[in-house]
């Protein structure tokens, strides 16, 4: 259960409200984002996850002194026909879905830090050409994959109109469409949901060549100068 909604741990009575959603996918990083204005809504502090399917769930309390466990039913609206194997065909998808979404953010997240640590970097290679040329070529290797990943150029969610779509939207847009049905996922759903993991796939993997070939090469020219190298952490 994320943090921020958590139930309250004050003496007394504390009520806690559960949106029947799984916990959402990791957020791309805002102070990585350079943002020319500032938006004027401030973006939510999470990401809520798939809801959950019909079934039997467990609950935990947990205090210094006890810990109390019991179970409670979700049931579904009786109006709705989808049968239990629908609902979880539809869980199985969205949850695939997060899980990419959520890979995709890490992602970004690990190139805006490599870029904004090439960026700083002209100040500590004391004019060296090479290793400038080569932090340039490095950083613009990285932009050419987060630009695919996602629209680089929105400042506010408003900016979907006038610049093309990253594959996370397409992701986000998958989610929109399997779970507005209390239904199984349409093939053609699940065509296009594949498609666009793949092609998620295919982008994390040049990520991947980027960090274990390239940085891990150019950082040992750097430790040659004595420059500080690149962090990988994350």
């Amino acid at each position: 259960m994320p943090n921020g909604k958590r139930p309250g741990t004050k003496p007394g009575l504390n009520r806690y409200l559960w949106d029947l959603k799984h916990q959402g996918p990791t957020k791309l990083d805002s102070t990585l984002i350079e943002r020319r204005n500032i938006p004027l809504a401030a973006e939510p502090d999470d990401l809520p996850g798939p809801t959950v399917t019909p079934g039997i769930y467990s609950v935990q309390i947990e205090t210094e002194l006890a810990k109390l466990n019991t179970q409670f039913r979700v049931v579904k609206d009786p109006r709705v026909k989808a049968s239990q194997a629908a609902f979880d065909q539809q869980f199985e998808l969205l949850q695939a879905l997060y899980e990419k979404w959520a890979k995709l953010n890490d992602g970004v997240n690990r190139i805006r830090v490599l870029k904004r640590q090439l960026s700083n970097l002209s100040k500590r290679v004391d004019g060296s050409e090479v290793l400038d040329n080569i932090s340039k070529e490095l950083s613009l290797k990285l932009h050419s994959i987060e630009a695919v990943l996602v629209c680089v150029h929105r400042e506010s969610p408003r900016d979907v109109l006038r610049f093309a779509a990253g594959l996370d939207d397409t992701l986000i847009d998958c989610i929109s469409v399997v779970a507005i049905a209390d239904e199984a996922p349409t093939m053609q759903a699940l065509q296009v949901a594949e498609e666009t993991m793949d092609r998620v796939d295919e982008m994390l993997q040049k990520l991947d060549t980027v960090l274990v070939h390239d940085v891990p090469a150019f950082n040992e020219l750097l430790m040659k100068s004595a420059v500080q190298p690149l962090g990988l952490s994350g």
